[in-house]
């Protein structure tokens, strides 16, 4: 059932409710594992959208500790950390998303970018 909740959430979306289909998925993510990747990006997307960063913040998290690798996920996830207040938590997804479990992350802009500053830091084998 979560790929239905989900796919629900979407089209009450699309269909220019997004309070209705926010509150479909907070009524419904008590009922989710970590691992319904889908549903959580789709939550911290819709909240992002409607302007609520500590909804965000949560729906991301659980999303990239789940193994995510959408580039915009992790973006998002540093930016919601460094504006409330958190920039360990930026720092470390950054370093997390140079990782090479991270590698795949789809967009492919974190590899390439200044590799020879990642590959000199003691935490990156």
């Amino acid at each position: 059932l979560p790929e239905a909740t989900t796919h629900q959430a979407k089209l009450i979306w699309k269909n220019g409710q997004s309070e209705k289909a926010l509150a479909h998925l907070l009524s419904r993510k008590g009922n989710m594992t970590a691992k319904e990747t889908q549903f959580w990006e789709t939550l911290g997307e819709l909240s992002w959208e409607m302007k609520q960063p500590e909804q965000s913040l949560a729906a991301y998290s659980v999303a990239w500790k789940s193994g995510s690798t959408s580039v915009v996920l992790a973006e998002r996830l540093i930016q919601l950390n460094r504006d409330l207040g958190k920039p360990e938590e930026a720092i470390a997804t950054g370093e997390d998303a140079t990782r090479p479990n991270r590698q795949n992350l789809k967009g492919g802009r974190w590899r390439s970018r200044r590799p020879e500053r990642w590959a000199s830091t003691p935490s990156n084998p």
